[in-house]
């Protein structure tokens, strides 16, 4: 409260300009200009809803409902038997969540997008398997010798750190430019939802990561080395597998530290999170409503977080009965991210 006898300070009212490009017009109170947008917009809104037909039907419709059992009995109810007509519905839809740009996309539009996002997902799988073989099987003394100027270099602890780190930490890197290119693959299909791609990409990348960074490994690593010696000599492969297998854990053990002390130090770190928190508000947020928006903790990264954390575990399960070892690996994992979760 103020002292007796001294004046109250004057609120500073918040200030904005109308022209949407920066230090462009004059200063506006912000309180009465906005006040009077949207006494306007509201009538104009009253004015337009009048007269519906005078607008051009969407692909596209919200439905409101006084029950929500009333929502659930119609979303599981068949309104259409014809092809293509009202066959996809969303329930509890968040208007925040909504990717408005997708919502007047024809179904066959739509249909042919998601052809076509299949197909360049196919492409990019067969992209990143020969990235993932090349990366794993070109980056060790063996293959280093064969290139020319290497053929005199020595065996070295050094060296051997270096082709079994550098592997790991560029698959790693290949797989993290991955959800980008998905999700603008899955935006372009013209999915009405965001949370709609993050469930979508958490199928896709799980499957990319199982084929390409598990799969591919082994492959590369012990299956062909297998298929080659057994060609010549069928009996040999059941004394090859138990030798050939376990050998390649070694980068799958790697793969699994990378991941553990990495992206355990950046969940608990969260540079990006916490200077975006310090930085946000000075430079952009100016209003109490903004500065709560620039404040808001950041969302959990569903689509890539959980296909990581089910790739560990398929390795660590799968590697149990030939290479136990790799079960304290994961066990290190999932500790680690246990105690950052708690």
């Amino acid at each position: 409260a103020a002292a007796k006898g001294t004046p109250p300070k004057e609120v500073k009212r918040p200030t904005m300009r109308e022209s949407k490009v920066p230090f462009k017009g004059p200063k506006l109170d912000a309180f009465e200009f906005l006040s009077t947008q949207i006494g306007e917009l509201n009538q104009q809104i009253a004015d337009l809803g009048k007269d519906a037909t005078q607008f051009k039907r969407k692909s596209s419709a919200f439905v409101l409902f006084r029950k929500q059992l009333a929502a659930h009995m119609a979303a599981q109810t068949v309104l259409d038997y014809h092809p293509f007509s009202m066959n996809t519905v969303s329930l509890d839809v968040n208007p925040d969540d909504v990717i408005w740009g997708n919502l007047n996309l024809n179904p066959y539009d739509r249909s042919i997008r998601g052809y076509i996002s299949l197909g360049i997902t196919v492409g990019l799988v067969i992209v990143w398997s020969l990235l993932t073989a090349a990366l794993t099987t070109l980056v060790s003394i063996q293959n280093l010798k064969k290139l020319p100027g290497l053929k005199d270099m020595t065996d070295s602890p050094f060296l051997g750190i270096f082709t079994g780190i550098i592997p790991a930490v560029l698959v790693a890197v290949v797989m993290a430019l991955l959800p980008i290119i998905l999700r603008l693959l899955l935006r372009l299909e013209g999915t009405p939802r965001k949370s709609e791609i993050e469930l979508r990409l958490l199928n896709r990348f799980y499957f990319f990561q199982v084929w390409n960074v598990y799969l591919i490994t082994i492959f590369t690593s012990s299956i062909l080395t297998i298929a080659a010696n057994g060609f010549n000599d069928p009996s040999s492969i059941i004394k090859l597998v138990p030798e050939k297998v376990p050998e390649s854990a070694t980068p799958i053990l790697t793969y699994i530290l990378l991941l553990a002390f990495t992206g355990a130090a950046k969940e608990i770190l969260q540079m990006t999170s916490l200077a975006l928190r310090y930085i946000l508000p000075i430079l952009f947020a100016k209003t109490p409503r903004k500065i709560c928006a620039a404040e808001a903790p950041s969302e959990f990264d569903w689509g890539t977080t959980i296909p990581t954390h089910s790739l560990i575990f398929l390795m660590g399960f799968s590697y149990s009965f030939v290479s136990p070892i790799v079960n304290c690996f994961a066990a290190v994992y999932f500790g680690l991210f246990y105690l950052i979760y708690r």
